[in-house]
């Protein structure tokens, strides 16, 4: 050894776990970086809607009985009745009783209700112990992923800003407080956008897997069917055998009538279960003449005196009025489909068309659109084509703004118990 060398020094134990927690710590941060849109707008959207839930919830005494307030204290905590204002709402107890109870053996209207989402809040209810609690968490979690997977979507077919505005339109859209209260909305939304990100990304296994899964989580699942039928294609220039996979699709819902049949439900049941939601089958050209009369009536109505709002009736607004706006938000979806033609691929498409079909296939004698502006919330390539346009005409922040304000408005009246789509 030469005079003035010191002698090489071995890493540690403690030195080599201490490198392993700071690249650890460094991978996360950049994945965390590369996400901050999405986690900011689910951050944002979120206290705004709590917000407005617990400005809503405070009105929920005087619109149904003292008696039921009581109990809803007393279930959730004080705390818990004022933050699950936005949450525990409605259909909230049919996918809850599913999940805790199963489909039962005398009620069928329960049948209405895929069994994807409660089988996921059953899951999470084993770990957290509280089937709300699960129901809260599932949807939260489902619909961060689904911005951050739409995010990735949308750029890759629009451009890094169509896909922030993408985002921050969803977040902010009038009824996204649908996606963490507990109905099957941002699972299915997660499951769709995953499916088609994964064929996009080359996964056609899990892209297949999550469209099966989104099948039995909503009936407009189905619709994945041909979307990946045509990505598929496509991309491999013909048919292959690849495209077997695209048989779990249909695979799955036919299990799931099977496991109905042996239940001692109809297997068709999940269908014939509309009925007792006051839904009629005509198919989707009798849906929109039907939609179309009733905006008609409406707009009329309404000219002639016929009152727009009225305070402790259970719904926003009046019959016209609603018939009305519905009408609005399917023309606006309309335009947004005609885009999709022009911006996307075939199979975007395809997917959104075959949804709209079916959601106007079967109208509410009355309100032929009843909870359409709902469903509109899961058709991401409307929302797709609706970022770019907004991108595009450096219109995001108002738009932003609008949705804010509507959603404060559409928040609050759902936590007082007033039906909201």
């Amino acid at each position: 050894m030469s005079i003035g060398t010191q002698p090489a020094r071995r890493a540690t134990p403690a030195a080599g776990a201490a490198s392993a927690l700071v690249s650890i710590a460094g991978s996360l941060a950049d994945r965390l970086r590369s996400v901050a849109l999405e986690l900011q707008a689910f951050v944002a959207s979120r206290l705004l809607i709590i917000a407005a839930g617990i400005a809503g919830v405070l009105r929920l005494p005087s619109l149904t009985s003292p008696a039921a307030a009581r109990v809803a204290h007393h279930q959730l905590s004080s705390v818990g009745y004022l933050l699950g204002a936005s949450v525990d709402r409605f259909d909230s107890a049919y996918f809850l009783a599913i999940a805790t109870q199963g489909y039962g053996r005398v009620s069928s209207d329960r049948l209405a209700f895929y069994p994807g989402y409660p089988l996921v809040i059953r899951v999470v209810g084993v770990v957290c112990g509280s089937p709300v609690l699960a129901g809260a968490l599932t949807s939260a979690g489902a619909f961060l992923a689904a911005l951050v997977m739409l995010r990735r979507l949308t750029e890759l077919e629009l451009g890094r800003q169509a896909a922030r505005a993408t985002v921050l339109l969803l977040a902010f859209a009038p009824l996204s407080f649908f996606f963490t209260a507990i109905y099957s909305e941002s699972l299915f939304l997660a499951l769709s956008v995953g499916s088609l990100l994964a064929a996009r990304t080359g996964r056609w296994r899990l892209a297949c897997g999550l469209g099966a899964v989104a099948g039995i989580t909503r009936i407009t699942g189905l619709a994945l069917l041909p979307a990946l039928a045509i990505m598929r294609i496509r991309e491999r220039g013909g048919f292959d055998r690849g495209l077997g996979w695209l048989l779990a699709l249909p695979g799955v819902f036919v299990g799931n009538m099977a496991v109905l049949a042996v239940a001692g439900h109809s297997p068709t049941g999940m269908f014939s279960a509309e009925g007792a939601w006051h839904r009629v089958m005509v198919g989707p050209v009798g849906g929109l003449v039907a939609a179309a009369v009733a905006a008609a009536r409406g707009a009329v109505g309404l000219l002639h005196g016929a009152p727009a709002y009225r305070v402790g009736e259970g719904v926003p607004f009046t019959l016209p009025l609603e018939n009305l706006v519905l009408m609005i938000v399917l023309v606006m979806a309309l335009l947004a489909l005609w885009g999709c033609r022009r911006r996307l691929a075939p199979e975007y498409l395809a997917y959104a068309l075959a949804v709209m079909m079916v959601c106007l296939s079967s109208p509410v004698p009355g309100e032929p659109l009843g909870s359409f502006d709902r469903f509109a919330l899961t058709i991401f390539p409307l929302w797709m084509v609706a970022g770019a346009w907004v991108a595009r005409r450096r219109l995001v922040p108002i738009a932003v703004l609008l949705g804010s304000l509507a959603l404060v408005f559409y928040t609050s009246q759902f936590a007082a118990g007033i039906f909201v789509a």
